[in-house]
């Protein structure tokens, strides 16, 4: 659809909460590079602000779409 290839824009991306501005939605895209440092503006993820199961992220594909299926990664830093 176009998360890893950038086809989808920063602002085609939102999220019910964010735990900084570096791990914001848009941070959540495929195979995204970590910054070198902790505490990076730019992360290697999306995080929610609150840790409940009522977290979500959406992508906002700008007409009608059919989703077949959702890949997920894990966060990608130098500290995990």
């Amino acid at each position: 659809m176009g998360l890893e290839t950038l086809k989808i824009d920063d602002f085609q991306l939102h999220a019910s909460t964010t735990k900084r501005y570096g791990l914001g939605a848009h941070r959540g895209r495929l195979n995204i590079q970590a910054g070198l440092y902790e505490d990076d503006l730019y992360d290697g993820a999306w995080c929610a602000g609150r840790d409940d199961p009522l977290q979500w992220f959406e992508v906002d594909a700008r007409r009608l779409t059919k989703f077949t299926g959702v890949i997920t990664q894990g966060r990608s830093s130098l500290w995990s």
